[in-house]
């Protein structure tokens, strides 16, 4: 008899808290402010301000903080603004470290030179135990395919030197959604100098969690389109998932709408594409009385609309856009997600977390 009643009020229970719904790990990104500038820059104020105001919701604060050059010299600083909201509202925080400038050439001397990766590493420890970080999320972009073995045996290494003095790792790496040879020149230049340089595997191995950047899905070089379309996300995970278990992925997801216009240049005309805030896509929506559509079969908002004769374009990361993700990473049971940018979103997306 009470086994009966148990599985009733489990199914009672179900009903209204979804067994696939739990807490997601929330890191929010910001954006690097190691320039004067960033005192009068509006996007640094605005990601400061949103950042106060959601920080409940936010698990991990991963300021673009930190570069290392092909010397092994590491450099950069965080807002003290930064470092004293994670302290006051007990969030971790794990700075990213880059490469210098996403220089593939740069960076391939410093894969190959033992002695600058080793300088790196150390003073990497010795700022995590300055500043009491929760570790470092390793951010090299622009990886050359052929430096792909250097770039996970230097992870290894900081992997071990960071856990060693009882801090964190994880790695923030391009996407790719299958193993198939490529079968065009953009395909082929984004294997051989943006997604192909991660060993999915070795770098999960060694991380606490791995972040999957879903986002320029569409951008310079491309036709109109959305940074992170929900297809392309599902795409990417189920790569993923492959190599690395769920509760070692944190899905990036982008919170900025893009706004694609005609540019000129001296002799011709292109394409461009800007990202914008939510205030941005608000100014734009008034300024030219825009509706957006909502896309059915590629669950997105966008809106194509007439500026000075020709067609112009919107993709909103808006609220709806983003519950779709959202509840892909709740589907495969995902650690988390995190937001680039902080200070970009719309605001009604902090419901959803």
């Amino acid at each position: 008899m009470h086994k009966l009643v148990e599985r009733l009020i489990i199914i009672a229970l179900s009903l209204f808290y979804p067994l696939s719904s739990y807490a997601l790990e929330v890191l929010g990104y910001i954006y690097r402010g190691d320039s004067i500038l960033h005192l009068v820059n509006d996007d640094i104020i605005q990601q400061n301000t949103s950042l106060k105001s959601h920080i409940k919701h936010i698990n991990v604060i991963a300021p673009q903080a930190y570069q290392i050059n092909e010397r092994g010299t590491v450099w950069g600083n965080i807002d003290p603004l930064i470092v004293r909201l994670s302290e006051n509202n007990n969030v971790e925080l794990m700075p990213l470290v880059t490469n210098s400038d996403f220089d593939s050439e740069r960076t391939h001397i410093f894969l190959n030179d033992p002695v600058a990766q080793k300088r790196a590493i150390e003073q990497l420890v010795l700022i995590c135990n300055a500043h009491h970080f929760y570790g470092f999320q390793i951010d090299f972009e622009h990886i050359l395919i052929t430096d792909k073995d250097a770039y996970t045996h230097f992870y290894q290494h900081a992997s071990q030197a960071l856990h060693a003095a009882n801090f964190k790792i994880s790695a923030a790496i391009f996407p790719r959604t299958s193993d198939n040879n490529p079968t065009t020149d953009r395909s082929r230049s984004s294997l051989e100098y943006w997604s192909g340089g991660y060993d999915y595997a070795a770098l999960s191995k060694d991380s606490e969690f791995v972040t999957l950047m879903a986002y320029d899905q569409h951008g310079g070089g491309t036709t109109p389109g959305s940074a992170c379309e929900p297809s392309w996300v599902e795409n990417i995970i189920k790569y993923a998932l492959q190599y690395i278990p769920a509760n070692k992925i944190s899905i990036g997801l982008p919170v900025k709408s893009a706004y694609w216009y005609t540019s000129s240049g001296h002799s011709d005309f292109g394409v461009k594409e800007t990202d914008l805030t939510y205030p941005q896509l608000q100014y734009l929506i008034e300024k030219f009385n825009i509706k957006t559509h909502w896309d059915s079969a590629k669950k997105l908002s966008y809106s194509v609309f007439v500026n000075n004769n020709l067609n112009e374009f919107i993709y909103a990361e808006d609220k709806p856009t983003f519950q779709v993700k959202v509840d892909l990473a709740h589907k495969y049971k995902l650690r988390g997600v995190s937001l680039w940018r902080v200070g970009t979103e719309d605001p009604a997306i902090w419901e959803l977390l």
